[in-house]
């Protein structure tokens, strides 16, 4: 059998292609509020993953092994119930939400308990926990650090499970 003349430029092609595809999707970009282009997976602070970590850890429990299970929790691992804005190039928790809303939401421990980290999220804009602090176990809401969110804060929700009330 014998060689079309063009199967021998094939395979450099295929594998130019190949190499061009793989480094477009390398440096993929986007934009965050500004417009300013952004690396498609943006970081996180250290010290804002920490607090985020410490904060949902105080209210989930000891147990809850966080950076193991969400390395990346504004990205590519996201934690349910958690929101993030992209800003300056990264990520910062908007929103955090506790409580058994969907199948996999964070659920308040029994020993539920605000984290001083909770104060070091400097964008958080809303808190909500649903069902997390029942009235046999009550939980002390600090009195102080509310000053560090008071720049970001606009919604601090703490909602109960509904009685249902069973008609005789």
């Amino acid at each position: 059998m014998r060689r079309a003349r063009g199967g021998r430029l094939l395979l450099p092609l295929a594998a130019l292609f190949l190499a061009l595809l793989l480094i477009s999707g390398c440096a993929a970009e986007g934009e965050d509020d500004e417009g300013t282009p952004v690396a498609a997976e943006a970081p996180m602070e250290d010290k804002e993953k920490a607090a985020l970590y410490a904060a949902i850890g105080g209210f989930v429990g000891k147990a809850w092994n966080g950076s193991g299970l969400f390395p990346d929790p504004c990205g590519q691992t996201p934690i349910q119930g958690v929101s993030c804005d992209l800003l300056n190039g990264l990520w910062y928790p908007t929103v955090v939400s506790i409580g058994p809303v969907l199948d996999n939401s964070l659920q308040c421990a029994p020993d539920a308990r605000f984290s001083p980290q909770l104060f070091d999220l400097r964008r958080l804009k809303s808190l909500t926990f649903y069902a997390c602090f029942p009235a046999t176990n009550p939980t002390a809401i600090p009195a102080t650090n509310w000053d560090k969110l008071s720049g970001t804060l606009e919604t601090l929700e703490v909602k109960e499970e509904e009685q249902r009330h069973e008609e005789s």
